[in-house]
């Protein structure tokens, strides 16, 4: 099995997403976004985490699966927030590239946007932030 990696950037930090080429199949990721204190220079801070860790987590798709990825705003300042999906193509769901103002309203807190949306390339280097 050939695996293409991918490079996702979450704002302050980076997730990777390794698309792997396979049968199509539906993929699900449960991402919750807080604050939580972090050394990231190796002072402590509180930093923005994804899931408590920092780095995110890694997110695995192949071309041509459908991702669904459940993002709950836990940012304890009660500032709404989005994902951004920057290098996905969005053919025919352009309203999941989490742009605020754009293509959704921003998600707020204590809420949960489900973002779905086709694998449609490969090999390309692509991040998400917020």
């Amino acid at each position: 099995m050939k695996i293409l990696n991918v490079q996702i950037v979450l704002s302050l930090f980076s997730v990777f997403v390794d698309i792997v080429i396979t049968e199509n199949e539906i993929v699900e990721y449960s991402l919750t976004i807080k604050y939580v204190l972090g050394y990231p220079d190796g002072v402590p801070k509180r930093i923005l985490s994804i899931n408590g860790r920092f780095p995110g987590p890694i997110l695995r798709g192949a071309k041509g699966d459908t991702m669904v990825v459940h993002v709950t705003n836990k940012i304890q300042t009660k500032k709404p927030t989005s994902i951004h999906w920057h290098g996905i193509e969005q053919l025919l769901t352009p309203f999941q590239d989490g742009v605020d103002g754009v293509t959704q309203c921003p998600i707020p807190y204590g809420a949960t946007m489900i973002y779905k949306f086709t694998l449609r390339q490969s090999g390309e280097k692509i991040f998400f932030y917020f």
